[in-house]
């Protein structure tokens, strides 16, 4: 034995809402624009299938996603 419970692993409730609206997020890296990279944000996206429907920025992950939520006029997963 393993673990101390034997508990089925399962997602939490942002990541089912983001698998739910196709939502993704990228950490600030070098492979995007230099401007993002200069600036240091993060990028939540919305995709259908390969092209980006709608993109947001935030300083951090939950900004990133929180402005993509309101561009798209979709409440959170901790309001639903």
């Amino acid at each position: 034995m393993t673990e101390l419970f034997d508990i089925e692993e399962s997602k939490s409730p942002r990541l089912n809402w983001m698998d739910r609206h196709c939502i993704k997020v990228s950490p600030p890296g070098k492979e995007r624009s230099q401007i993002l990279h200069h600036w240091n944000l993060w990028m939540a996206y919305q995709h259908e299938g390969d092209f980006i429907r709608a993109s947001a920025y935030g300083q951090a992950e939950d900004d990133a996603i929180t402005s993509l939520a309101n561009k798209l006029g979709l409440r959170l997963w901790n309001e639903e």
